[in-house]
This record gives structure tokens, C-alpha cells and sequence, in this order.
């Protein structure tokens, strides 16, 4: 669901997105769209510097709510090393 990468030089957080119409109506997929931007907006100062994140839903995106999603989100990016938590003992 989400792909990361690094930037050299340059310290922006940034945010691409990608949701086909397999994963539902128009109306589902701005859902997707908006939630995921809300969520980076919100956790965006916790992430580490010059990441490039593509986020990618897949079918059933759409079935999930906000603690669903962000949930799948936050699990995916400390996987990738973007964000970290109390409990992982890491700081950017």
C-alpha cells in the first residue's frame, strides 16, 4: 500500500497518491484520497526528513474507517523507518 523513499538534500515531506477505480466509486476514492491526506497532514512533523511517500490503495481500502486506515498507515510507515514511536526507542 505504500512505497517510501529518500530524497538527497532536500528536507520536504512529500505526498503522492494513487487510487484506481477497481478500488470503488468516485465517491469512495476522493474518501480514500482525503483521509490519507488528512492523516499525512496530521503526523507529518513526525516523520524523517525528505521522504517522498506514495501511497497505493488497494481493493477494500475504501470497507476501512479513519482508525482502519490511519491505523494501516502508521503500522506500514514505522515498518518502513519513516515514522517512529515511544515504544521503538528511535528519533529522527
Amino acid at each position: 500500500m505504500c512505497h517510501v523513499a529518500r530524497k538527497e538534500g532536500d528536507d520536504t515531506c512529500r505526498l503522492g497518491l494513487a487510487v484506481s477505480r477497481k478500488v470503488g466509486n468516485a465517491v469512495a476514492r476522493n474518501g480514500i484520497k482525503r483521509r490519507v491526506r488528512a492523516f499525512f497532514r496530521i503526523r507529518r512533523a513526525g516523520f524523517a526528513p525528505g521522504v517522498l511517500l506514495v501511497v497505493v490503495a488497494k481493493p477494500g481500502a475504501a470497507d476501512l474507517d479513519w482508525s482502519g486506515l490511519s491505523g494501516e498507515l502508521e503500522r506500514l510507515l514505522r515498518r518502513g523507518g519513516v515514522i517512529c514511536g515511544e515504544a521503538d526507542g528511535c528519533v529522527h
